[in-house]
């Protein structure tokens, strides 16, 4: 109560002299805007802050973060393209998987919006090999899709999203 503002540190070790984040919260909750160092285990703390001064220190509690593999970069459809039929095929780079984890699947979603609140997919695809996609179900005609894959290793551990392109479907044929 009475809190100004938190001041939240993330270390590499428990004793804090080696900060990888020192940044400031309005409330009590908090995210990173810049990724942590990868399969590490971490320390942080966090403090009040007011007129009347700071807090002590919160107990120092441990997590350890993720080592997701490499981001996909998508191939085709290209952004702003229009595909040749209704079932396009769905292209993307393979990803480097790190050292110690394994890999377990891509997952593509296809929208009509950007925000991906409903896709019209959302598939896993097994395989650090399987680089592509044609969906089973015919897509609208002259319609406008996004697209995005990610990859996850097989503790769970997922990627950032790719780019997001968008692509248009083609009119029926008469």
């Amino acid at each position: 109560a009475g809190a100004g503002y938190y001041t939240i540190q993330v270390s590499k070790n428990n004793t804090f002299t080696q900060l990888v984040l020192q940044d400031v919260a309005l409330s009590s909750t908090f995210s990173a805007r810049k990724d942590l160092p990868s399969a590490r285990t971490l320390y942080w703390r966090v403090r009040a802050e007011s007129f009347a001064g700071a807090s002590a220190w919160s107990e120092v509690w441990s997590f350890t973060t993720p080592n997701p593999p490499g981001v996909p970069i998508l191939i085709s459809p290209k952004f702003g393209g229009m595909t040749s039929n209704t079932l396009p095929l769905f292209k993307w780079s393979k990803v480097n998987v790190p050292s110690g984890t394994s890999f377990d699947y891509y997952q593509i979603q296809v929208s009509t919006d950007i925000s991906f609140d409903l896709p019209v997919i959302d598939m896993d695809i097994s395989g650090v090999n399987n680089t592509s996609f044609t969906p089973v179900v015919p897509l609208s005609p002259a319609s406008k899709y996004y697209w995005r894959v990610r990859a996850v290793n097989t503790d769970g551990d997922m990627s950032s999203w790719s780019s997001v392109w968008m692509f248009h479907t083609p009119r029926p044929k008469p």
